[in-house]
């Protein structure tokens, strides 16, 4: 008896391996056959850029063998018909030129597609038919425009987000012409590169956590890559909300925020191909210049252009016709110093963003004429020098701060008015004249701006979204922010009502990112015992090494911890290692002990670098960024003090992804405690038992 079921077990998994054997093939057969289609396309793409190429050499030669000999002559007043002629003639070239750009693009697009067109497969089965139809999702579509065959479906198509919202079983998409509905029967994930298939498996869930445990466990590239094999069903969610005209996203650190902006931007121009919107359409606010850098290439790999990003001091250069201003770097340096200046830095910025402040400013709108009366000499002045000087004035007059009320507003009045007389525009000021001159004139600069898109948006001021709402007053908005990652700054859940209340968009959503797939679940419950709980935030658990802590007596010894520890995660196979200080000053310090010890990179506010190497930058820079391996190097009692303190730590610990150490010269900070489960190192000098 037991040998005949033996028998029938190995004959049992004989035909399974034989199905899986068939079924194997049979996907292969599909590879091939798509990819050939694709070479196919590629081929022919190739060949028409070089004969349009051909067609523009040989139009540009005739054009400047028929204009050669009486150019002239175009600017006479007998030759206004020649021009009018000629500009006809360069309308062709120009179209060509056009042509050629958009092949180049289709090209890039397929060179992808034959490299790995496809990542995923559902069948599913549509209400009133017998047969599932089987559905291959990529990057972007491929299809036969002859015989209408379509090979692989656009991960943004309507049916694709079958696949990142259900799992088998009945299941619905919202087409275009109303919705449509059906069952999966079977969710499918592949692993493709070069054109070959390396494996694929069948899953039931929504995304399988073994890919993404996969792709969490590799080391982080110098830029960021697209998701669109991982994006779980709330990021989907988010990235195709078409309903809303401002929809913001409370997201924790490593719950794929600014990955869900980037995407929705792609998202956006796919939906936004019959209404015209393009690349140019939205613009992306970010933190700072190298996150523009990091985020840069993710578009492209989508198969589309890069959108226009700012950082903010950009938008105050074009507005006040780049007046000098302080940088937002230079402005965050200020603020995150532990001295009597950064203090009042904080309470002058606390005032300015406010709303009695905005108030003043239209108060001080409103009298303008008998400014103008009192001072003839700003009638002499161009527009945004007229704007400073009445900003100054304001500054001078008490009758303007009656009843204001504000904690320390005599510092803040003598600070501000020093800064204005020694002709230094400070960050906090140059967005209140920002402000004036949007109130007093016409800008025209982003009037084809129909998306916006601001991340990081805790730790912009009221006044910063007035000046949004300006600027961009015909777009829909999404807005990303953490509002345990702010600087300096207190803010909870209310932050995105008093966003909604200056955006004024009725139509508006938050939804909330709860689960960091960033950090390993050592590091996220370390990190978490410097946020309040008011706040959930879940863990992808993907398992890893402790988190250590290091106090060492001597600055020598310190230096050499520090020295050891990035060669230790060289031997690991960490290819980017971040050095963590609170501030530049701090960073600069520290860069003079190691730089002739090790190769390091010192990460400056105004250069752009990619995210690669052994890098050592302040907290403030790393917003949005993340690193193998995260050492934050001046974890000691004088640089973390307060509570104030304790969401730049947060910050800073939830920047690594497989590895975190803190290190103190001296003390460490009182704020780390024995709630992430931390262990100290018997490598340091003196050990901080947590």
């Amino acid at each position: 008896m037991e040998e005949k079921q033996r028998l029938a077990e190995d004959r049992e998994k004989a035909c399974a391996r034989e199905a899986e054997t068939e079924e194997k093939q049979r996907e292969e057969v599909y590879l091939q056959e798509t990819v050939t289609a694709a070479e196919r396309q590629l081929l022919q793409a190739r060949e028409a850029i070089e004969k349009r190429q051909s067609e523009m050499i040989a139009a540009k030669r005739e054009l400047r063998e028929h204009t050669e000999h009486g150019a002239m002559d175009l600017w006479s007043a007998d030759g206004f018909e020649a021009l009018v002629e000629l500009n006809q003639s360069l309308l062709p070239i120009t179209n060509m030129a056009a042509d050629c750009e958009e092949l180049v693009r289709k090209i890039r697009r397929l060179e992808k597609v034959v490299e790995a067109p496809y990542f995923a497969r559902i069948d599913f089965c549509f209400t009133g038919e017998e047969a599932a139809e089987k559905i291959y999702i990529g990057r972007t579509s491929l299809m036969e425009k002859n015989s209408l065959k379509i090979y692989v479906y656009d991960w943004r198509s309507p049916i694709a987000g079958v696949f990142y919202r259900f799992m088998t079983g009945e299941a619905y998409y919202d087409a275009p012409a109303g919705r449509v509905t059906g069952s999966v029967e079977k969710k499918r994930q592949y692993e493709i590169k070069n054109g070959r298939l390396l494996y694929f498996f069948d899953t039931d869930i929504h995304i399988s956590d073994a890919i993404l445990k996969r792709l969490l466990s590799k080391n982080v590239s110098p830029q960021m890559k697209t998701v669109v094999e991982t994006i779980q069903k709330e990021q989907d969610i988010a990235i195709r909300n078409m309903e809303n005209d401002l929809l913001m996203i409370q997201g924790a650190a490593g719950s794929g925020k600014t990955s869900v902006a980037l995407h929705r931007a792609a998202y956006l121009l796919y939906r936004g191909v019959q209404s015209g919107l393009q690349a140019d359409n939205i613009m992306i606010i970010s933190p700072n210049a190298v996150f523009e850098e990091y985020i840069s290439n993710v578009l492209p790999e989508l198969g589309e252009e890069n959108v226009v990003s700012r950082v903010f001091e950009e938008i105050l250069y074009e507005v006040l016709k780049k007046k000098a201003v302080q940088s937002q770097n230079a402005f965050w340096e200020e603020i995150v110093s532990d001295d009597m200046e950064s203090a009042l830095v904080r309470d002058s910025m606390q005032f300015k963003s406010g709303k009695p402040f905005l108030q003043i400013l239209n108060r001080l709108i409103a009298d303008i004429p008998r400014l103008e009366a009192a001072h003839p000499e700003l009638a002499s002045l161009d527009a945004v020098s007229r704007l400073c000087s009445l900003y100054g004035l304001l500054w001078e007059e008490d009758d303007y701060f009656a009843g204001a009320g504000a904690e320390g507003l005599y510092e803040i009045r003598r600070y501000t008015l020093e800064n204005l007389e020694a002709e230094r525009l400070h960050f906090d000021d140059a967005a209140a004249v920002c402000y004036l001159y949007l109130k007093l004139h016409d800008y025209n600069g982003y009037r084809n701006i129909r998306q916006v898109i601001i991340d990081e948006a805790q730790d912009y001021y009221p006044l910063q979204y007035e000046i949004f709402h300006l600027l961009f007053p015909y777009a829909k908005y999404t807005v990303l922010g953490d509002v345990n990652q702010t600087l300096k700054k207190q803010e909870d859940i209310s932050f995105y009502e008093g966003v909604r209340s200056v955006l004024q968009k009725k139509n508006a959503a938050l939804m909330t990112l709860d689960k960091s797939f960033r950090c390993t679940n050592e590091i996220l419950q370390f990190g978490l015992q410097f946020i309040d709980g008011g706040q959930e935030v879940k863990s992808f658990n993907r398992k890893g090494e402790a988190v250590e802590v290091r106090a060492f007596d001597t600055h020598e010894a310190y230096l050499d911890g520090i020295v050891r520890e990035v060669e230790d995660c060289r031997e690991k196979g960490y290819e980017t290692v971040c050095l963590l200080c609170k501030t530049e000053e701090s960073c600069k310090r520290l860069y003079g002990g190691l730089r002739s010890r090790m190769e390091i990179r010192l990460l400056k506010h105004n250069v752009v670098e990619r995210i690669e190497g052994t890098l050592l930058l302040p907290c403030y820079m790393a917003k949005g960024l993340e690193f193998d391996a995260v050492l934050v190097c001046d974890a000691d009692a004088q640089s973390y003090l307060d509570g104030e303190d304790k969401k730049m730590l947060y910050v800073a610990c939830t920047r690594a992804l497989h590895r975190l150490r803190l290190y103190s010269d001296g003390a460490m900070t009182p704020l780390v405690s024995d709630k992430g489960g931390c262990q100290s190192s018997p490598h340091a000098s003196r050990e901080k038992k947590p």
